[in-house]
């Protein structure tokens, strides 16, 4: 797993106000990630978001992972209900939570594929993406300081029970 500064900053406010709580998903969120995957043109999808994508031509793309990257962008935002106090970190306990449910399922759908997942974070605004990890192809920048969000990637399979014991 590699995070940025404000994202590694982000996770131990998490852990030491352990706001890793039970997350209930709406249902529009339960939805996306129950009707699991499709495959199209070489690619892995949500299945639910590829079939309500307007703009699901490859072509479209400049490679593979750009495509799964767009049509695969889930905006958690759009979905959860901010708690009682208006807090952000409940919208970025969403999305780690969203997101290791996301590696748990690719895991269990595609064992011997390799999948990276990408959790941005900015104020009020939380995202999870994921795409086929492909050589030659890359949609995140090496250098995640680069970004002004707060950001995590995560690569199914790696253990990461030592990082979130209470999620993994």
């Amino acid at each position: 797993m590699r995070t940025n500064i404000k994202m590694t900053h982000l996770l131990h406010e998490m852990e030491r106000s352990k706001k890793y709580s039970s997350i209930f998903l709406s249902r529009e969120l339960t939805e996306i990630f129950d009707d699991g995957f499709v495959r199209a043109e070489g690619c892995t999808f949500f299945k639910r978001l590829y079939n309500s994508s307007v703009s699901g031509r490859l072509s479209l793309y400049s490679d593979r992972t750009g495509y799964e990257c767009f049509v695969n962008h889930v905006h958690i935002d759009s979905y959860v209900e901010a708690d009682e106090d208006n807090s952000s970190m409940h919208l970025l306990d969403h999305g780690v939570s969203l997101c290791l449910l996301l590696k748990e399922k690719l895991e269990e759908s595609y064992p011997r594929e390799p999948f990276r997942l990408i959790l941005a974070f900015e104020n009020q605004d939380c995202s999870l993406r994921f795409h086929k990890i492909r050589p030659n192809e890359n949609w995140i920048d090496d250098n995640l300081e680069n970004y002004s969000e707060a950001i995590m990637v995560l690569d199914a399979h790696e253990n990461i029970r030592m990082l979130f014991p209470r999620l993994a």
